[in-house]
């Protein structure tokens, strides 16, 4: 399945929650609440952009294992990714820019792969929280 999109002030634009593969690609979302919420399944995610997120750009729970690859995800007020749950999210050739306070908040068990992304400001210790390797 592919999708496009534009939108503005939704608190949840798409909740995601299929084991069936899913697959969004050139999605474009700008100012929405928290455009993404992956609570199961392995949805791919790529060439996308999510800009001046309200709150958090991609909130990924439950026992999730989504791919975000290239894709832009800037502007976000309150982390731009969180995890939590039993969620296992992986990353790839993204670029996290100006999001605040976090570029990602990971609160789940699990160390989170972030390598191989760009960061600005740097990923480090005050713009990562949890165990993620960036």
């Amino acid at each position: 399945t592919q999708s496009r999109s534009s939108a503005a002030s939704d608190v949840y634009k798409r909740q995601l929650q299929s084991t069936s593969p899913v697959s969004l690609s050139a999605l474009e979302i700008d100012g929405a609440g928290i455009p993404i919420a992956i609570k199961a399944g392995e949805p791919l995610i790529e060439h996308s952009k999510f800009t001046n997120c309200q709150f958090n750009c991609l909130l990924i729970d439950g026992t999730s294992r989504p791919t975000i690859n290239s894709s832009l995800i800037t502007g976000a007020m309150a982390s731009a990714v969180v995890i939590s749950g039993q969620a296992q999210p992986r990353f790839k050739g993204n670029d996290f820019k100006n999001n605040s306070p976090f570029h990602i908040q990971n609160s789940s068990p699990y160390s989170i792969d972030a390598t191989d992304n760009t960061w600005q400001p740097a990923a480090d210790e005050m713009t990562i929280l949890g165990d993620v390797s960036y």
